[in-house]
C-alpha cells in the first residue's frame, strides 16, 4: 500500500497535468478548448440508452430480414453468416435461467459487438482543432471546468442521472481523465 508521501506526489502530478488535444495531442490552456461527450455514430449529442437498445434490436430485425432475402436469392454462406451473428445475439442476450450456469463463450460476444450500439466517447479538443465547431450539438463544457479529478468525478456525478449515461459509460468517462493525461488508473 502507497504511503503519504507517494499518495501526496500522485495527487500533485494528477493535478498539475492539464488537458491534452485528442488531435493535434498539445496542452489546452483554461478557455481555448473543451470536453466533448458524443455519440459515436454521429458525433451528435448523446442518445438515450433507450434509443441506443431500440436501434440494436431495429439492426437485429434487420438482419433477420436480410438473412431471409439471401436465402430467397440462393447466397446461402451469407445467409448463414447473418444467422450467426443473429444467434450469437440472441444467446448473450437472452435472459439467464435460475439455477442455470450459462456458458460463456467468447466467439457469441465478439459478434456481438457487430450490433451492440457503441457507449458515448469522450474526446478533449482546442476550438481551433474541432473538426465541427458549429456542428451536431455534442454535449461539452470548458476544460477549465474539469481540471481536477474532484471537478471531473463531480462532472461524472452530474451526468451519471442522464438518460443517454450508462454505467459503462460512466467508467468509460473515469478512464478517460487518466487516460487525456497518459496516467494509470490508480489499483485498489
Amino acid at each position: 500500500m502507497p504511503g503519504r508521501a507517494e499518495r501526496s506526489a500522485t495527487l500533485r502530478r494528477m493535478s498539475t497535468k492539464c488537458w491534452l488535444c485528442t488531435v493535434c495531442k498539445q496542452p489546452i490552456s483554461a478557455g481555448k478548448g473543451y470536453v466533448l461527450i458524443m455519440d459515436p455514430r454521429t458525433n451528435g449529442h448523446p442518445l438515450p440508452a433507450s434509443q441506443r437498445q431500440q436501434r440494436e434490436e431495429e439492426d437485429v430485425a434487420q438482419r433477420r430480414r436480410d438473412a431471409e432475402a439471401a436465402k430467397i436469392a440462393g447466397d446461402v454462406e451469407r445467409a448463414k453468416e447473418i444467422e450467426a451473428v443473429v444467434a450469437a445475439w440472441d444467446r448473450v442476450k437472452a435472459p439467464p435461467v435460475p439455477g442455470q450456469l450459462m456458458p460463456l463463450d467468447v466467439s457469441d460476444h465478439l459478434m456481438v459487438r457487430l450490433i451492440e450500439y457503441p457507449p458515448v466517447t469522450f474526446k478533449a479538443v482546442h476550438a481551433d482543432c474541432d473538426a465541427d465547431p458549429d456542428g451536431k450539438s455534442a454535449y461539452w463544457f470548458g476544460v477549465e471546468r474539469a481540471a481536477t479529478l474532484d471537478q471531473w468525478v463531480a462532472w461524472a456525478h452530474h451526468l451519471a442521472p442522464k438518460t443517454w449515461m450508462t454505467k459503462k459509460d460512466i467508467s468509460l468517462m473515469l478512464a478517460f481523465w487518466y487516460a487525456n493525461r497518459d496516467l494509470g488508473i490508480p489499483s485498489t
